[in-house]
């Protein structure tokens, strides 16, 4: 009997020991507004670190990264989690377009042991799809949330031999994920940005050339350069009255946006 409770014991205080080396820490790491300003997007980073230890410190240990994608409504009630908790870290980007029922977002995955932005969709029915499969593609959907624009960048080549910087975006239909018409290739001279405009075409500029794409048709126009190129969509920290958003300390903050914290629209103005 005394070996058996000096056996617990002894799992006890291992079991302790192990608790007290390590524990499960939780950070706000980015909130956005949705596209109609109602509610807001928030990814939650869970890891595993060394109690005790703050988080900059030398040799703070942390690991085992998942994190959870949340709604809520602007006054911070009704949070609900949306699709499932993912392995890894976060990307930077997350686009809630609540209109159309979905949240683009990027994670962070492990590629030839380097980090690459992988982006989903995720449906607010807690469907998951998938939409980059290589390295420096991102997506970024249209102000209504009726397209999705797949971008292609190759900096390895930018400038290539001939001094251009080549650029490919696909327009898929946010719904069925179907590609409308061709792949559009582009070369500029520099590397280039692109954003939606408010009247739902789609800009490649390099501050000098400036391609506009209308969905669902083959034709490309050249047009004046966008007086701004972020926020590429209507879904970002900043909402339409100027209000922005972000997390500090585990919080959600807001206040005014500052002189270079532009609203969607800024493209036109």
């Amino acid at each position: 009997m005394r070996k058996v409770f000096a056996a617990v014991l002894l799992a006890s205080l291992s079991l302790s020991a192990c608790n007290e080396k390590s524990a499960k820490s939780e950070q706000l790491a980015r909130v956005v507004w949705s596209d109609d300003n109602s509610e807001q997007a928030l990814v939650v980073l869970r890891y595993d670190q060394q109690e005790g230890m703050n988080p900059a410190a030398v040799g703070a240990v942390e690991s085992n990264f998942t994190h959870q994608i949340y709604v809520q409504n602007a006054d911070g009630s009704n949070r609900r989690p949306i699709g499932i908790e993912f392995q890894g870290q976060s990307g930077h980007e997350v686009y809630y377009m609540k209109s159309a029922g979905y949240i683009v977002a990027s994670l962070m995955e492990a590629s030839d042991n380097n980090p690459v932005a992988r982006y989903y969709q995720l449906r607010l029915d807690g469907t998951i799809n998938r939409l980059t499969e290589k390295p420096h593609m991102q997506v970024i959907p249209s102000p209504d949330g009726a397209y999705l624009a797949r971008i292609t960048q190759y900096p390895e080549t930018c400038p290539n031999p001939a001094g251009n910087c080549p650029l490919d975006i696909e327009i898929l239909d946010a719904q069925t994920l179907s590609q409308l018409g061709k792949k559009y290739p582009f070369s500029f001279s520099s590397q280039p940005e692109v954003t939606w405009m408010p009247d739902g075409k789609l800009v490649a500029t390099d501050g000098q050339l400036s391609e506009a794409i209308e969905p669902g048709s083959d034709s490309v126009e050249e047009i004046s350069p966008p007086a701004c190129t972020y926020p590429p969509t209507s879904s970002s920290a900043v909402s339409s009255d100027g209000s922005f958003i972000f997390a500090q300390a585990g919080q959600i903050q807001l206040r005014p946006a500052g002189l270079n914290e532009k609203a969607f629209g800024c493209q036109i103005n």
